[in-house]
């Protein structure tokens, strides 16, 4: 062998039979990289409210998939738009053109007054919303278990 006249062979270290982990670690964080990467982390726009309190039994939902949000008169969340109160009417009417939906879901923050509901009511009746519900958390003391929250009263 060509080893043998320099002995060589005496120099030359056996493979480690160790799993050398850098490699892996590599390979892991490109992984997390592309995952993050490829997710769809995407923050929706939003509004936090405090909803007012009702019972249950008043609370019967609509079929619908129209939802406006309404934190003060001039801020308005409609369909992922921020809206003022002079330009909900005409995104309204666009609503009910393209899906023909005439239902439609309002979240009023407790601090929101009677007025502004009446206005946004009559903008949604002048756009052709039939039916308007308000939406409102269930009182203290109604309010039912976290492993009762899917089932229904019938």
């Amino acid at each position: 062998m060509i080893t043998r006249p320099l002995n060589l062979q005496a120099h030359l270290r056996r493979p480690s039979k160790r799993i050398n982990p850098i490699p892996l670690l590599d390979v892991l964080f490109i992984a997390l990289f592309f995952s993050f990467l490829g997710s769809n982390f995407v923050l929706a726009p939003g509004l936090t409210l405090n909803l007012p309190e009702g019972d249950r039994k008043s609370m019967a939902g609509l079929p619908t998939s129209a939802f406006l949000t309404v934190q003060s008169e001039n801020v308005l969340l409609f369909q992922g738009e921020i809206l003022k109160m002079d330009e909900l009417k005409s995104a309204l009417v666009e609503h009910v053109t393209k899906r023909g939906e005439s239902n439609l879901v309002v979240y009023l923050d407790r601090e929101v007054s009677v007025q502004t509901l009446l206005r946004v009511t009559d903008l949604a009746r002048e756009a052709g919303i039939v039916r308007v519900q308000v939406a409102s958390q269930p009182s203290a003391a109604e309010r039912m278990p976290s492993s009762d929250l899917f089932l229904e009263e019938r």
